[in-house]
């Protein structure tokens, strides 16, 4: 009977061995074991195929056995110090294999007995040079994204679910006038709003968390640490874990003061602008009005001339004429006192035809009827004179090669 149970324990003993044996060589991992003296008593196949050597041929070697003297000689001092410690050790140790850098890390720790004392070496050792590669990539890029943050001309922040600072770049300085240190875990982000936008910039912000959306161009007013009142643009994200439950907001907030300031430089400029307008119409209306006036008096002025030609200046003309007077004189004094209310004047100076005042003086006696002879005596200069200057105006009127009558065109103006 004891003979059986016998058995039957040496049958568990040694699948108990077996099962620990497929496990050890089923991990990723290289485990060893040592003695003591720092003395190989055991591996697993990964331990054994990274020093190419058969797991069977580990046994009663060291690792002088392996690896160059000075490295050898500092495996081992490692091991002895643990197995005298008792301490468990975690070692990152960068190796070349086929001239690569390969970086290990191990875990050592004493191996006891059933009665605790400390018989040997346990150790366990897999390759982390890519996690490394991974970390330092990481490192990089959060030193480059740290580096943008920290240098970016906008104010980056982040606040938890209660709206407390937990990030503030330098900007915030440039900004609001407060030191990063001055803010983070110190304010919650509506205590930098103006008080009198406070209550519902916070109830919306909140209002935003609760939904989890993002937003941007949010503008709003702030006040910096020396109490001025500065024009923030907001934009923000929110920042979520892997089940996708809420952590906080990220965000940036851009200074556009200025640009606030501007646009209220050009509301007020629109408002005199308008004003200028309104005042500008109204003298229009007023110079429209005076300007009407004046054409109503300009023509009660030329109705008082002629009625006073007319009814005064012409009859006393008429009696001179019957008094044996000059007939061609009164003739002539008629006419310019008849010209006196039409627009023959107005006209023939108006006209580009550039004539010269004695050229004018010279039209209207033509159209007076006067002949050459009749204006050469008025005048007192040479006939000669008189039909040069008419030629001169016929020129410059334009019907010098036309039969046309210089008194008939002149009267038709």
């Amino acid at each position: 009977m004891n003979m059986i149970k016998s058995k039957n324990a040496e049958e568990s003993l040694r699948k108990s061995k077996n099962m620990h044996r497929t496990l050890l060589e089923n991990l990723p991992q290289k485990i060893f074991l040592k003695d003591k003296n720092s003395v190989y008593v055991s591996c697993n196949e990964n331990y054994a195929r990274d020093l190419k050597i058969k797991v069977s041929e580990i046994a009663g070697k060291t690792e002088s056995d392996f690896y160059p003297k000075k490295l050898a000689e500092g495996y081992i001092a490692g091991d002895k110090r643990i197995i005298k410690s008792g301490i468990t050790e975690e070692i990152e140790d960068k190796r070349v294999i086929n001239g690569k850098d390969f970086i290990e890390y191990t875990v050592k720790c004493p191996a006891k007995d059933e009665r605790g004392n400390i018989v040997g070496l346990f150790g366990v050792s897999w390759d982390i040079t890519e996690r490394k590669r991974t970390e330092e990539r990481i490192r990089a890029s959060e030193k480059r994204f740290r580096q943008v943050m920290e240098n970016a001309q906008e104010w980056i922040w982040e606040v938890d679910t209660q709206g407390l600072y937990t990030y503030a770049s330098p900007a915030i300085e440039k900004i609001l006038e407060y030191k990063s240190e001055e803010v983070v875990g110190k304010k919650h982000f509506y205590d930098l709003f103006h008080p009198e936008d406070r209550e519902a910039l916070k109830k919306s912000a909140f209002t935003v968390f609760a939904k989890r959306n993002s937003f941007s161009e949010f503008m709003n007013r702030n006040i910096s640490k020396t109490g001025k009142t500065v024009w923030l643009s907001t934009s923000g994200i929110p920042i979520l874990n892997k089940k996708r439950e809420l952590l906080g907001y990220r965000g940036a907030d851009t200074n556009i003061t200025e640009y606030k300031q501007i646009e209220a430089r050009l509301k007020e400029t629109a408002t005199e602008l308008r004003e200028q307008k309104l005042a500008l119409e109204q003298k229009n209306i007023a110079l429209s009005e005076i300007i009407a006036q004046i054409e109503v008096e300009k023509r009660k002025t030329k109705d008082d001339i002629a009625t006073n030609v007319n009814e005064l200046l012409l009859p006393i003309l008429e009696k001179l004429k019957l008094k044996n007077a000059a007939g061609k004189y009164v003739d002539l004094l008629k006419n310019h006192l008849e010209e006196l209310v039409s627009s023959f004047g107005r006209k023939i100076t108006e006209k580009s035809f550039n004539l010269t005042p004695r050229e004018i003086e010279i039209c209207n006696m033509v159209k007076g009827r006067l002949t050459s002879k009749e204006i050469s005596g008025l005048l007192n200069i040479s006939l000669q004179t008189v039909e040069k200057h008419r030629k001169n105006i016929r020129h410059k009127i334009g019907i010098s090669k036309k039969d046309i009558n210089l008194s008939s065109f002149l009267h038709a103006l």
